[in-house]
């Protein structure tokens, strides 16, 4: 399992020519809508390292709940599964997408980077790319759960 620390940490940099009422990329399309928690933080910041500072709280929300998810399921698969099923392969299969959903999203967001080029947009657009791949994927997650797993 990676974890985006890294980001997390350059975000405040990469975000810090960006004026406070920038607080979403110009023509980026958003797959989920914002929390209500990133949301609300981006609207009571006044600078570009406030929103820096909501993105970081959102991306690190995001990956605590994903953490989550996944040690429930592979909890739900570590136990023998309906006449059938094979939970020791799914396990395997879970462990596969997601190392092949975290390669995705890095080189997904690397792209918007260098679509943006050396401006200070290019912080912004990959931390909300992040964002909208982090809370996608933990729908995709939750699904599993609640409609496969239960």
């Amino acid at each position: 399992m990676t974890t985006r620390f890294p980001m997390l940490l350059l975000l405040p940099l990469l975000l810090a020519a960006v004026p406070a009422e920038a607080k979403s990329p110009a023509g980026a399309s958003r797959a989920e809508p914002q929390s209500r928690a990133l949301a609300a933080c981006l609207a009571e910041g006044s600078s570009s390292l406030d929103s820096a500072h909501c993105y970081g709280e959102e991306l690190q929300r995001l990956q605590t709940e994903r953490d989550g998810l996944l040690r429930e399921i592979r909890a739900k698969l570590a136990s023998p599964g309906a006449d059938g099923t094979n939970h020791d392969s799914a396990a395997g299969w879970l462990e596969e997408a997601q190392k092949s959903w975290e390669s995705y999203a890095a080189s997904d967001c690397r792209l918007l980077e260098d679509v943006f080029g050396a401006g200070s947009a290019a912080g912004l657009a990959s931390a909300d790319c992040e964002i909208r791949h982090s809370a996608a994927r933990n729908q995709e997650l939750s699904r599993l759960l609640r409609d496969f797993l239960n």
